[in-house]
C-alpha cells in the first residue's frame, strides 16, 4: 500500500503518508473500508500492517483467516474471542480489493504523462544510500 501510494502520489518518503493516500484511492474502489474518523484506516496501518511487519503476525484485536478458510462473509465484522471483540480480517477478500485499487492505479500511472517524474523521483530515493554501501564494499575490511 505505501508503494502504490508512493508512486501515485511522486512523495516517496513518509510512509504513513504513502499509506494514507493509496487508502484514500482504496476507500473510492471499496467503501466498505470507509470509517469515522479513519477508525479503520488506523486500525489497518497501525494494528494489522505494523504488527505483520515488524512482529511477523497482527497485535491484538485482529483475527486474519487462513486461505483455506471459508470466512470471507466475516470480513471486517468484529466477533467475540474469548472475552473479547476482535475485527476478522479474510485475506482474500482483502487481496480482492487491493487488486482492484491496483489494478485502477496503475492504468492511471501508466496512462498519465505527468505521473512520468513519480517513477523517476521513486527510483532517485531508492539510491539515496549507494553512498554508504560502496563505502562499505571498497572498505579495507567488509565481512
Amino acid at each position: 500500500m505505501e508503494l502504490m501510494g508512493a508512486l501515485f502520489t511522486g512523495k516517496p518518503d513518509g510512509m504513513s503518508k504513502n499509506h494514507n493516500a493509496f487508502w484514500t484511492e482504496f476507500e473510492k474502489d471499496n467503501p466498505r473500508y470507509k470509517s469515522t474518523d479513519n477508525a479503520l484506516r488506523n486500525i489497518f496501518r497501525q494494528i494489522a500492517r505494523n504488527g505483520v511487519a515488524h512482529l511477523l503476525l497482527p497485535k491484538a484485536g485482529i483475527s486474519v483467516n487462513r486461505p483455506h478458510d471459508d470466512k470471507a462473509n466475516r470480513h471486517l465484522q468484529l466477533y467475540p474471542h474469548r472475552g473479547e471483540k476482535r475485527i476478522f480480517i479474510s485475506c482474500q477478500e482483502l487481496y480482492k480489493d487491493f487488486k482492484k485499487t491496483y489494478a485502477r492505479l496503475k492504468t492511471e500511472i501508466i496512462n498519465d504523462p505527468s505521473k512520468e517524474p513519480h517513477f523517476t523521483k521513486f527510483i532517485e530515493s531508492m539510491h539515496k544510500q549507494d553512498a554508504l554501501i560502496e563505502k562499505y564494499i571498497t572498505s579495507k575490511n567488509p565481512v
